[in-house]
Formats: structure tokens, C-alpha cells, sequence
């Protein structure tokens, strides 16, 4: 992902996509992913600031919303919200997306989560940034399986 499409998405002018890449996600579960979206997509943005009026991170961060809004309407183009070893995310928070043994659905997490609830907000009203890839790695296997498919069958 940052190797190949990242830079790709950077350097097109075929595509009206701005890469925004986290690979972090944060201390909290309602907050940290947030948090993390916000720096990435302050470095994504260092050369459209001056152009979307952004100054401080802050000024960003406190209204990302329409930070995302501001690109699609100033820049003509979209964020790609890049979600790379999402299943850190997912195992840190386990119990959050774990509803009676199951993964809970896009509709549980935007109830539980006010972040994941946003997204899917701006997605709606079709502003939105595009939540693409979650890549995904096997580091535990057995706790990953179970996690994803409650069985012990090979992670793929």
C-alpha cells in the first residue's frame, strides 16, 4: 500500500483521489481512530493547506468533517482513507466489535462508534471520503481466526 498505491494515487492526475494512510490508530476506541484520520490526513493535505485554508492541525482535527467536505468541494477530489493493518485496530478492540461471538454489522458500529458513525454519514450525503482496503496480516493466526471466523481454520 504505501509502496505502490499511495504513491500512484499522488502522482495521477487520471484520478481525483487524495491518499490519506493510517497505519496507526490511536490509544482509545472512540477517539483514536479519529485522532489517527486527522494526522494522516493533515500530511496528506501539506500541499493543499494554503488553498483549503488550513492552518493549524487543530483547526483540522476539531473539524474534520468539514475538512473532508472542503476537499471535495474546493479541490474537486475525494479522500481515500487508506486502512492499512486494520486488524490491529480490530484487536485492540476486540470487545468492541464483537457482539454476542459475532462481528457486529456497519449499523452497530456507527451506533457505538461517533467516528465510525461520521464516515459512514459523509458516505451517505456522497462528500464523503472513500474508506477503501483494509489490509489485513496474520500475526497470531488462531486468535485472528477466531476473531474473524470463530473456527480455527487457516487465516488467509
Amino acid at each position: 500500500m504505501r509502496a505502490g498505491l499511495v504513491p500512484y494515487l499522488r502522482e495521477s492526475t487520471a484520478v481525483n483521489l487524495i491518499p490519506v494512510y493510517v497505519n496507526t490508530y490511536g490509544d482509545e476506541w472512540a477517539t483514536g481512530s479519529r485522532g489517527a484520520v486527522a494526522q494522516a490526513l493533515w500530511d496528506a493535505l501539506e500541499p493543499h493547506r494554503a488553498q483549503l485554508r488550513l492552518s493549524t492541525f487543530k483547526q483540522l482535527e476539531d473539524a474534520l468533517e468539514d475538512a473532508w467536505r472542503r476537499v471535495f468541494e474546493v479541490l474537486g477530489r475525494r479522500c481515500l482513507l487508506i486502512f492499512d493493518q486494520f486488524d490491529d485496530y480490530q484487536l485492540n478492540y476486540r470487545k468492541n466489535f464483537l457482539l454476542e461471538g459475532a462481528w457486529i454489522n456497519a449499523s452497530d458500529l456507527r451506533a457505538n462508534n461517533a467516528f465510525w458513525d461520521q464516515v459512514g454519514t459523509a458516505l451517505i450525503e456522497g462528500w464523503a471520503p472513500v474508506p477503501v482496503c483494509n489490509s489485513l496480516r496474520c500475526r497470531s493466526g488462531a486468535e485472528i481466526n477466531e476473531c474473524f471466523r470463530g473456527s480455527t481454520q487457516p487465516c488467509t
